[in-house]
């Protein structure tokens, strides 16, 4: 069986209680010790509650029809730390080794890039030396340790304090020119279009070596043939420069893309170049199929 991920829903508490409850008994490295943790669901439903009205991170995995795994990030709740979340992670023992780990941390970096988040933060017990690799090899690096932060078997135990920063939050109103351009290019409307270039902009398509002025690329974007929706799904700035990652996809067919636009503006906010690469999106060829290399990203 494949190990499916969905975001806890209401009316899984339960579930969710009886996952965290199996891994206070089977590791040492969770906050409570056995028996310790309350019966009460309260705190869940808290929790989920948050995840779903507040925009916080909450993902489970799920095998047989059995939890195995969650990963949870919560926002910081003042103005001053809305810019970083703080992760908690769990896995069975005996789901442990089939990437479900990277899978976690995989979504998160999607969630946080999406809530423009800056900084991931969490702290992982000395000895757990598995868990830590496992935040290294996501990016994760110690930052300093809590002296005796823990007690665990009568021992003082030292935890990393471990973080990871992401790509510089982009502002709010260049997020929203950025996504009222693209916008106006599904939109295929012109008028809207040329308000958002320099005169002497160039717009280059390289996967069909085309380098474009304002005028030709107004023209070749708007008289493509039929209806278009877009949605950024990645945005990122750094300077003068915007990488954006879109989907754009046919109203009314089985068509699909996504592109990379590295957008260069200049200091009025104006578009003076862009680097695009298109692809079009659709299933892995017959012959890595048949060779059983790699597993789809997304599970429609």
């Amino acid at each position: 069986m494949e190990v499916t991920y969905h975001a806890v829903g209401v009316g899984e508490e339960k579930a969710l209680w009886n996952l965290m409850d199996a891994l206070d008994h089977e590791t040492k490295y969770m906050l409570y010790e056995p028996g310790e943790r309350s019966g009460s669901l309260d705190r869940l439903k808290a929790l989920v509650d948050s995840s779903q009205q507040n925009g916080n991170f909450l993902l489970v995995a799920e095998l047989d029809g059995e939890l195995v795994g969650f990963i949870s990030s919560e926002k910081g709740w003042a103005a001053r730390t809305r810019h970083s979340a703080y992760i908690v992670v769990g896995i069975r023992k005996k789901c442990q080794g089939r990437g479900i780990g990277t899978e976690f941390f995989r979504r998160l970096d999607a969630w946080a890039h999406k809530n423009r988040i800056r900084r991931l933060e969490l702290t992982v017990m000395r000895p757990n030396t598995v868990a830590k690799h496992l935040y290294e090899k996501n990016g994760f690096v110690v930052e300093g340790i809590k002296k005796d932060s823990m007690l665990v078997d009568g021992e003082y135990v030292d935890e990393f304090y471990m973080a990871k920063l992401l790509g510089v939050a982009v502002p709010p109103e260049l997020n929203m020119l950025i996504r009222s351009y693209w916008q106006a290019v599904a939109g295929q409307n012109a008028v809207a279009l040329r308000e958002y270039f320099t005169s002497d902009a160039h717009i280059r398509w390289h996967n069909t070596n085309e380098d474009f002025t304002v005028d030709e690329f107004i023209r070749a974007n708007c008289e493509y043939p039929g209806a278009w929706n877009g949605e950024v799904e990645r945005l990122e700035s750094s300077g003068d420069r915007v990488t954006t990652v879109t989907r754009v996809w046919a109203k009314d067919e089985d068509l699909s893309f996504h592109v990379v636009s590295f957008i260069t503006l200049d200091e009025t906010g104006k578009i003076t170049e862009i680097d695009e690469y298109w692809g079009d999106d659709g299933p892995a060829p017959q012959w890595r199929l048949d060779k059983h290399i790699g597993k789809p990203i997304h599970i429609d």
